[in-house]
């Protein structure tokens, strides 16, 4: 596989490639965002790992925050500083009810008030982490995913192969790194999903990862 130098510069457009129904962002303000996708069908997908907060919660937290996105348990969380929910790319930052240095790796100099640290420089960043997650940590296929997008589960992590670009930019202290190619998501700690036969054939010939679990979405594939 070639080294891919670039990717879709907007993740809504990258992303709607992938799913029955587009996201319709009219608003691209954080809350504007969330929103659509609270909107979108996919917010009730009981498949999916985590999931963004319905904006009638998203200040759950407290009035100081504007909570974004949720791990199943609410052991952890992710938000932008309330006020900042109104613009179009704020910072992002990590909650968690466990050690930030001893459960999620994060450096004590970064913690900040004792409680949280910085995730994403800004939102737009953020939301390649949301969406890869939502599509490639998986086990079977999900109803509002486009026919043809396919997926797999590796048998144990892998290292991490050229050809891919984390817009995070970071290494995620929750897991499940998610990396990009034009038609690939791979997340070394998982497994990888593709949006069509003809790239999920490619990464399997070229890279021959060991894998325990395997879905499609069926019907008319994606071209």
């Amino acid at each position: 596989m070639e080294k891919s130098e670039t990717i879709h510069p907007d993740p809504i457009a990258y992303f709607n490639r992938w799913l029955r129904e587009p996201v319709l962002v009219k608003d691209r303000s954080v809350a504007g965002i969330i929103a659509a996708l609270d909107a979108h069908p996919s917010s009730s997908d009981e498949s999916r790992q985590n999931y963004v907060m319905p904006p009638e919660r998203c200040h759950e937290e407290g009035d100081d925050r504007y909570v974004v996105y949720s791990e199943n348990q609410d052991v952890y969380y992710f938000f932008v500083y309330a006020g900042d929910e109104l613009k179009t790319d704020p910072p992002v930052y990590l909650a968690s009810s466990l050690d930030l240095p001893l459960d999620h790796g994060v450096d004590p100099s970064q913690i900040i008030g004792g409680n949280h640290c910085l995730v994403a420089q800004c939102f737009t960043d953020f939301l390649w982490l949301i969406w890869g997650q939502y599509i490639g940590v998986r086990f079977e296929a999900g109803d509002h995913l486009a026919s043809g997008v396919s997926g797999l589960h590796f048998k144990r992590g892998t290292r991490l192969e050229t050809g891919f670009r984390n817009p995070l930019g970071i290494e995620f202290p929750a897991g499940y790194d998610c990396y990009f190619s034009e038609d690939v998501i791979y997340i070394p700690q998982w497994g990888a999903a593709f949006l069509n036969e003809a790239s999920k054939k490619a990464f399997l010939n070229h890279f021959n990862p060991q894998f325990t679990h395997e879905w499609t979405v069926t019907g008319d594939p994606i071209s």
